[in-house]
């Protein structure tokens, strides 16, 4: 299995992306949740992570349609708990996302200690928010050049 960890995390190291998402409900009110996605061409890889780590296994009709030259592609999306089990198995082995890793988990690790916090649509109130809003800005700039040097 740590094998297959570690092939995981260079898949993810290259080809992944880590983004803290503010989405608003129905009700006006803001809340922030991890997703982490990972896009391929070869759509069993990613077929093997929904198994291992849940989340689900889109395809990308628009791109084909755009481009009907290019091979298809395929994206793996894990949202909330599953992508903070994710994130926590991949961390010893990640390298280029090491520093968005650590702030993705920090960021889980933070709401799940306020007591308002129940992972996605949660109700969030004014402390879940400006942690929310902290590292949605914090994972944003460590995807700059800049950000990687902090």
């Amino acid at each position: 299995m740590e094998t297959l960890k570690a092939y995981f995390a260079g898949l993810f190291d290259g080809e992944g992306c880590i983004v803290v998402t503010k989405k608003r409900i129905a009700s006006g009110r803001e809340y922030f949740y991890i997703q982490v996605t990972i896009d391929l061409t070869y759509r069993p890889t990613l077929n093997l992570l929904h198994f291992c780590y849940g989340g689900a296994v889109y395809d990308n009709p628009e791109r084909a349609l755009k481009h009907p030259e290019w091979s298809d592609i395929y994206k793996w999306a894990v949202n909330s708990k599953d992508a903070y089990k994710f994130l926590k198995e991949m961390q010893p082995y990640c390298t280029v996302k090491k520093l968005e890793v650590a702030a993705a988990i920090d960021f889980f690790e933070a709401m799940a200690a306020h007591s308002e916090y129940h992972g996605e649509r949660g109700n969030q109130d004014s402390l879940a928010y400006a942690i929310g809003d902290h590292y949605f800005k914090l994972l944003k700039r460590l995807k700059t050049r800049k950000g990687r040097k902090l």
